[in-house]
C-alpha cells in the first residue's frame, strides 16, 4: 500500500468548502437581500407576495448549510479520523450532485437568475473532487491502524443482519439520536427532493405568496436545494452511529443541536409574522424535540449503558493495557537512579 494513500486525501478540500458553506450566514441573517436575485425574472407583484416565505426557506437552508462549514472544519482538523473524513466525503459529494442537478433544472426553467451558474461550477468541481477521491479514502481506511475502541465495538458486530443494521443491542443513546436524525433526514430530505410541491403547501397553504408560475418554481428550487442537503445528513448521520472518536461524536451533536435550535426559532417567528401557514408547527415541534434531545446527550456523558454493571456482575475488571513495548507498567518503569538490580538480588526476591 502506497505510503501517500495513508494520509488525508480532502484536507484542504474540507478548508474550501467550509470557506463556501460558511457564506450561508449572509441568508441566515439577512434573507431579504438575496430574495431579489432569485425572484429577479418574477414581476413586482409576484416578488413582492412571495418574498416572505421565500425568506424562510432561505433560513431554513443556510442553517443548514452553515452547520456543514463546522463539520468540514472539524474533519479537515482531525487527519487521523479517517473514518469521519470517508463518511462526510461521500455525504458532502452525494450533497453535492443532488445540487447540481436541481440547479441545471432551474436554469432550465428560464426563471433563475444568471448568478445561478457559477454555484454550479462550484458544485459540480466539489461532486468531482469527492467523487474522485472516495475510492483513494476507502483504500487509506483499509490500510490505516484501527482504533482498539473500534476493534472491540466490531467484533460486537458479528450479529444477525438486522441486529446489525439497526443495532438492536446497548449502545450509547447519542447513537440512537443519530439513528433518528437519519431516519428524519430520509424522510424530509426525500419528500423536499422528490415532492417539492407537499412543502411549498406546508410553507404556504394558502397558495397566496406563490400564486404565479415563477415564484412557484422558485420555492420549488429552493426545497430542492434544502433536499439535497438533507440526503446528504442522512447518510453522515448512518455512518456516524459507528464512530468510536468521542471528540467528533461529540462537535457532530452540537453541530446538530445548533441546526434544530435555529430552525425551531426561524419557523417560530415565521408563524408569529404570518409569514409561513400553521402547516409548519408539526415540524417545529419536531425540530424542537429533536433540538432538546441533542442538548440533553450534548451534556451527558457518551458511554454504553448497563458496561459497567456486566462487568461487575461477572465479577470482573478490565485489565491494564499494556505499554507500547508490550510489557506492563510495572515491568517498564525503570529505576529513578538509572541503575538495575542485581541478579542475585533479584532471584532472591523471587
Amino acid at each position: 500500500m502506497p505510503l501517500a494513500l495513508l494520509t488525508p486525501q480532502f484536507k484542504w478540500t474540507f478548508y474550501a468548502h467550509a470557506a463556501i458553506c460558511f457564506c450561508g450566514v449572509a441568508p441566515l441573517f439577512s434573507p431579504e437581500s438575496i430574495v431579489p436575485y432569485l425572484v429577479r425574472g418574477c414581476s413586482e407583484k409576484e416578488q413582492e407576495a412571495v418574498g416572505a416565505v421565500l425568506a424562510v426557506a432561505l433560513q431554513l437552508y443556510a442553517a443548514l448549510l452553515v452547520v456543514q462549514a463546522k463539520l468540514l472544519r472539524h474533519a479537515a482538523a482531525t487527519p487521523a479520523d479517517m473514518k469521519y473524513h470517508s463518511a462526510l466525503a461521500q455525504a458532502q459529494g452525494a450533497a453535492c450532485a443532488l445540487s447540481v442537478g436541481v440547479l441545471v433544472q432551474a436554469e432550465g426553467t428560464g426563471h433563475s437568475t444568471p448568478a445561478l451558474m457559477p454555484l454550479t461550477l462550484v458544485c459540480t468541481l466539489i461532486a468531482a473532487r469527492y467523487g474522485g477521491g472516495v475510492q483513494r479514502m476507502q483504500w487509506a481506511l483499509a490500510a490505516a491502524p484501527k482504533d482498539p475502541k473500534e476493534k472491540d465495538i466490531e467484533s460486537e458486530f458479528q450479529r444477525g443482519l438486522l441486529t446489525e443494521l439497526f443495532m438492536l443491542f446497548p449502545v450509547p443513546w447519542l447513537t440512537r439520536m443519530f439513528q433518528a436524525y437519519a431516519f428524519l433526514a430520509f424522510l424530509v430530505g426525500g419528500t423536499a427532493f422528490c415532492t417539492p410541491d407537499l412543502w411549498v403547501w406546508i410553507l404556504s397553504p394558502t397558495k397566496e405568496s406563490v400564486a404565479g408560475k415563477c415564484p412557484l418554481e422558485v420555492l420549488r428550487f429552493v426545497v430542492k436545494m434544502y433536499g439535497a442537503l438533507s440526503l446528504g445528513q442522512f447518510w453522515l448521520a448512518w455512518k456516524a452511529t459507528r464512530f468510536v472518536n468521542l471528540l467528533t461524536r461529540r462537535r457532530i451533536t452540537e453541530s446538530w443541536a445548533a441546526v434544530f435550535t435555529v430552525s425551531t426559532v426561524v419557523l417560530f417567528m415565521a408563524m408569529r409574522s404570518g409569514a409561513a401557514g400553521w402547516t409548519c408547527s408539526p415540524l417545529m415541534l419536531v425540530f424542537a424535540a429533536f433540538a432538546i434531545m441533542y442538548w440533553a446527550t450534548y451534556m451527558e456523558p457518551d458511554v454504553i449503558p448497563g458496561a459497567a454493571a456486566t462487568a461487575s456482575a461477572n465479577g470482573t475488571a478490565a485489565a491494564p493495557e499494556p505499554a507500547a513495548g508490550g510489557a506492563t507498567d510495572a515491568a517498564a518503569e525503570k529505576p529513578k537512579n538509572g541503575k538495575t538490580a542485581p541478579k542475585g538480588k533479584a532471584k532472591k526476591d523471587k
